[in-house]
């Protein structure tokens, strides 16, 4: 994985997943909990909708404001800087697709368990 920008927390939370040697969620995992948090945030800004039952275009778009929302708590966050959160999200969303394209796990599926990338010992 490229390095972190260069900001406190982020790298504080990285040392600290990386200290716990888990295994890492499937990128399907990952997101389904974008779609729950994506439900919840459609339900008080789009007049209740849920993704599944939402046009593309509409989707596409709470997806981006759901993005561009997480920002704009973190620029108001007195030790946060949006700016290297989304470059981090960016940095972590490539590297977790190339993991993905890495991983020789026999089940992706959704409901699928934790997987190991290839080469990485139980």
């Amino acid at each position: 994985m490229p390095p972190l920008p260069s900001h406190p927390s982020l790298q504080k939370e990285t040392a600290m997943t990386q200290q716990t040697c888990l295994p890492e969620p499937t990128n399907l995992q990952r997101a389904q909990w974008a779609k729950n948090a994506l439900a919840v945030f459609t339900a008080e800004t789009y007049s209740g909708d849920q993704p599944d039952t939402m046009h593309p275009d509409d989707l596409e778009t709470a997806i981006g404001d759901l993005i561009s929302d997480l920002l704009h708590l973190a620029r108001y966050h007195p030790r946060m800087d949006a700016a290297a959160i989304h470059s981090h999200a960016i940095v972590t969303f490539e590297a977790e697709i190339a993991e993905e394209e890495r991983c020789d796990c026999v089940d992706r599926s959704w409901h699928g368990p934790y997987h190991r990338p290839q080469g990485e010992k139980s």
